[in-house]
């Protein structure tokens, strides 16, 4: 059985907004990096180890194609920086890389992605608390 969504939190690492010129308009792309710190404890007496994920979001909008739809690439280039701190959503998908030392790497992309602010997403939360009665 396999992760359905992955839910997490960590610091944007880059945001890149891309606009190519194509046959019938322009695809704007806006791809955003997190890297998520997870710990593995060791066994049988080894020393745990922690290890850094790369997990890839990405938007798209076609000028053509998308007339008329929300634009959810420029959105996320207007709201969203490097070293932001974000929870982030999706369904995962893992890619193997090679990193530039020469190991063996691993990033996750995370389809129908989810991203906010973790302040925001916070506020949000502490005032469904105050709203419950209890």
């Amino acid at each position: 059985m396999g992760l359905n969504r992955y839910l997490g939190t960590g610091k944007i690492g880059k945001v890149t907004f891309k606009e190519l010129e194509q046959e019938g308009g322009t695809l704007q792309i806006c791809s955003i990096n997190v890297p998520i710190n997870h710990w593995t404890p060791g066994r049988g007496g080894q020393e745990g180890r922690e290890e850094t994920l790369w997990f890839e979001l990405a938007q798209f909008h076609h000028s053509t194609k998308d007339a008329g739809r929300f634009n959810m690439a420029e959105k996320w280039r207007d709201t969203y920086q490097d070293r932001d701190d974000v929870w982030i959503s999706g369904k995962p998908t893992i890619r193997t890389y090679m990193k530039s030392d020469g190991t063996p790497g691993v990033a996750i992309k995370l389809n129908d992605p989810e991203i906010g602010h973790t302040a925001k997403r916070a506020e949000v939360v502490e005032q469904q608390l105050e709203q419950m009665p209890f």
